[in-house]
């Protein structure tokens, strides 16, 4: 499947990673990769003259700071991704590194959390991943914390002052956890659901419920088993058009959590991909365009694994240069960040600090078509939390705009389609968070569309709020 393009990356060094992320934190420059340096500088990729350019400030580099968890999102509306940078220098309990939630102020950065007004709420102890969240589905976020040995944290700027608080005593979502990720979702019709994948105890799922607060439900649905999950991705498993959950462990099965009805949930992972496995990262997408979805797992110290839906079933196949017999794998995304219409697999290397940033691309080209949908929040970011569903040559494909899954990492904000002959897409759909629907229709192949909010599409100062 794969063929390794490391040596267009620079620099490429052998350092110790964490998560990667896809972020949009200035539009005139594009997309950006995030790496977090674990031991060594965190560095910000993009795509130029046909490599990957690092072009982290000193700032964003802070070289020393031992970043594990990387992701973006836009708390403040103003139409541009901030970073929250997970840092930690210990596997559990109490840490000394302090996080960072920086945004961009012209050729600068500010940092959040040096308010002194915040340094009480600063987590202090080990955790997991980060993601974006719009709780309240108006198109500003909030960052989810996985903590790991104590309360989930959700940092979101309060309207009144400006500020940042800890919302997640106030809707319930402070439980203490050893989690390692969140899966965010409708994966029951409509409604937001929180998957929280655990390290210790049971997994959790947590239902919104109309006030705005949060309910844990995981054990009556029959989702949520123990040991727990390593990390968890909303995918359509079964082809029929619905998101399910991908389940992904170091010490139980592997499972592909399918509903039945309205709320009974089933495990209907084959026994080849349900044999645990030392996983770390696990990405889902459409690497060959042929419509249906790959699933990557990315180990440490064993060769990845790579599954494919052929012939009605999940079946495996060849990773290609991706194998990787022995590598320290942690943590992986998908993106196109050289803009050619086939997604990459982008690889990070932790503990050992023997990995480089690994950059994949299909080993061989095809003629098949894709349609990339990338829709926008009424403040013109990337709508994180928004599902996409598209229709075309008689089947129905769906996927999620990512909050940020798969373990320390964020996929980029873009809903990537395969469509093998098709040339077209008959009907597109987008379930922003706040409950908005929008369909367009015959859209053209081969390129990427971008969605405005209708909020931004009615409001003429919204659209120059940038």
């Amino acid at each position: 499947m794969f063929r390794d393009c490391r040596s267009f990356v620079s620099p490429c060094r052998p350092e110790a990673h964490g998560g990667l992320a896809a972020v949009h934190i200035d539009p005139k420059c594009g997309p950006a990769l995030l790496l977090a340096g674990m031991n060594g500088p965190n560095r910000l990729y993009r795509f130029r003259g046909g490599r990957l350019v690092d072009e982290a400030d000193p700032v964003l580099a802070d070289a020393g700071a031992a970043t594990l968890a990387v992701a973006g999102a836009d708390i403040d509306r103003d139409g541009r991704e901030e970073l929250y940078l997970q840092n930690c220098e210990v596997l559990a309990g109490p840490k000394q590194a302090q996080d960072r939630l920086l945004t961009r102020l012209g050729r600068s950065w500010l940092d959040r959390f040096d308010d002194p007004y915040v340094e009480p709420l600063l987590n202090r102890l080990a955790a997991r991943s980060v993601v974006a969240f719009d709780r309240k589905g108006g198109g500003k976020y909030g960052f989810l914390v996985a903590a790991y040995g104590g309360p989930i944290r959700l940092f979101e700027i309060d309207a009144s002052q400006g500020r940042l608080i800890d919302s997640a005593p106030a809707v319930h979502l402070d439980e203490i956890v050893g989690a390692n990720g969140f899966a965010i979702a409708p994966l029951e019709g409509e409604v937001t659901g929180l998957f929280v994948a655990s390290a210790i105890g049971p997994d959790l799922f947590f239902r919104a419920k109309p006030e705005r607060t949060f309910a844990e439900v995981g054990a009556s649905l029959g989702l949520c088993t123990e040991p727990g999950a390593q990390a968890a991705l909303p995918v359509d498993l079964d082809q029929d058009g619905r998101l399910d959950l991908l389940q992904v462990g170091t010490s139980g099965p592997h499972r592909m959590m399918v509903r039945r009805g309205e709320a009974d949930w089933h495990d209907v992972a084959p026994a080849l991909f349900a044999e645990p496995s030392p996983v770390r990262g696990v990405v889902a997408a459409d690497f060959d365009n042929d419509g249906y979805q790959e699933i990557f797992l990315h180990h440490q110290g064993e060769p990845n694994r790579l599954f494919g839906w052929r012939e009605g079933r999940w079946r495996s196949l060849d990773p290609g240069d991706a194998l990787e017999p022995a590598a320290p794998g942690l943590g992986c995304i998908a993106a196109d960040l050289d803009g050619d219409g086939r997604l990459e697999l982008l690889t990070s290397y932790g503990e050992s600090g023997e990995g480089r940033l690994g950059w994949f691309a299909l080993a061989k080209d095809n003629d098949h078509h894709w349609i990339r949908i990338a829709p926008c929040t009424a403040a013109g970011a990337p709508a994180r939390g928004a599902r996409v569903t598209i229709e075309a040559g008689g089947r129905r494909q769906v996927r999620m705009i990512d909050t940020g899954s798969g373990y320390l990492s964020q996929n980029e904000p873009v809903a990537h389609f395969g469509l093998a002959q098709e040339r077209h897409v008959d009907r597109v759909t987008i379930l922003w968070p706040d409950g908005t629907e929008m369909s367009l229709h015959h859209l053209p192949a081969d390129r990427t569309h971008s969605v405005q909010h209708p909020a931004r599409l009615r409001d003429p100062v919204s659209r120059l709020s940038r």
